[in-house]
């Protein structure tokens, strides 16, 4: 049965629940912590070997907080922003969880290593609250969230098909077609060797997994830099080159008709690889030039910037005219 807006709705709410939670529960496990073990804390944490490097409980548990907070809000309102997208809103999950569960542990290191010590003189975390250990715990963390975030969800299934203005190209009776185009966006590999520098730079001079962190997500960003993107006999697919990994997928009953265009107009600007933006999404490479569009049940859209659209879009338009829609109106205009 077609998936209503309210299913859909409902699907993102809990992704969002899972996304956001880790960050809400560290901001406030210090603090908890802190109130809890109050009368066995002194009036200043030691936070590393050097004994000068101390800070007042308020005063840690107020900048903890004020750092989670806004990471918090911000990815909020982005997840907000594209609550109508069927895709690109599962991939924070695992950043989220792993960097909820290494605050969580530093926290509890933080607060088991200053216990009964009236005059902290050095900071000498536990075995769990070295680096290596955090890494491991915030990887298998990671894992747990994009677990838990689900699937994309699905889209309804379309009730119109092309219109007779669609373009189509002629085919033979059981004639098997596919097409095939590979899209590289360089400004996506710039922006992944920048990640890659910045994480470099804080794997050897930050403590914490804040750069580890950073050159996941730069080896991660980097393979989305080059991609295929194929129609076969089931649908759209746009898929890693390396590894062969499918990113985006639009089964053909989901399409109600393709279109050539000369930009990717919709996608958002200055965002570049798997990208969405309320109820558009799709992948861009460049700034400009030709687009393949797909308008989707629901009153959604998925844009490719890739070479030779129109024979994309001819091929979808036949395909489709092939598929029995219930409710649908042949020949409607789109």
């Amino acid at each position: 049965m077609p998936q209503t807006r309210r299913q859909f709705t409902r699907r993102f709410g809990r992704r969002r629940a899972v996304i956001l939670a880790p960050l809400v529960i560290a901001m406030l496990v210090l603090p908890a912590l802190t109130l809890a073990m109050r009368s066995r804390l002194p009036a200043q944490a030691a936070l590393s070997a050097d004994p000068d490097d101390r800070l007042s409980w308020p005063i840690l548990n107020a900048v903890t907080a004020a750092w989670l907070l806004v990471g918090t809000v911000a990815l909020a309102a982005w997840l907000h922003r594209h609550r109508l997208s069927p895709v690109g809103v599962r991939w924070p999950a695992p950043f989220t969880w792993a960097a909820g569960a290494a605050a969580c542990v530093r926290s509890l290191s933080l607060v088991t290593g200053n216990l009964d010590d009236a005059r902290p003189q050095a900071f000498h975390p536990a075995w769990w609250a070295h680096p290596a250990a955090i890494a491991a715990i915030a990887a298998v963390s990671g894992a747990v969230g994009w677990v838990l975030a689900g699937g994309d969800p699905d889209l309804p299934t379309a009730t119109v098909r092309p219109g007779p203005e669609a373009p189509r190209i002629t085919l033979a009776p059981h004639q098997r077609t596919a097409w095939c185009r590979s899209v590289v966006s360089h400004r996506t590999f710039a922006v992944a060797g920048v990640l890659a520098g910045l994480g470099l730079l804080g794997v050897f001079t930050m403590p914490g997994i804040a750069g580890v962190l950073t050159v996941i997500l730069a080896a991660l960003l980097a393979s989305h830099a080059t991609v295929t993107v194929r129609i076969d006999q089931r649908g759209v697919t746009l898929a890693q080159s390396i590894p062969r990994r499918a990113l985006i997928t639009v089964p053909f009953h989901h399409i109600e008709h393709a279109t050539a265009a000369s930009s990717p107009a919709g996608l958002p600007r200055g965002a570049y690889g798997v990208v969405a933006d309320g109820r558009v999404f799709g992948y861009r490479s460049r700034a400009s030039g030709p687009a393949l569009r797909l308008t989707l049940s629901g009153g959604r859209e998925c844009v490719f910037t890739v070479e030779d659209p129109e024979t994309a879009a001819a091929l979808i338009n036949t395909r489709l005219d092939d598929l029995p829609v219930p409710g649908s109106t042949r020949g409607a205009s789109c």
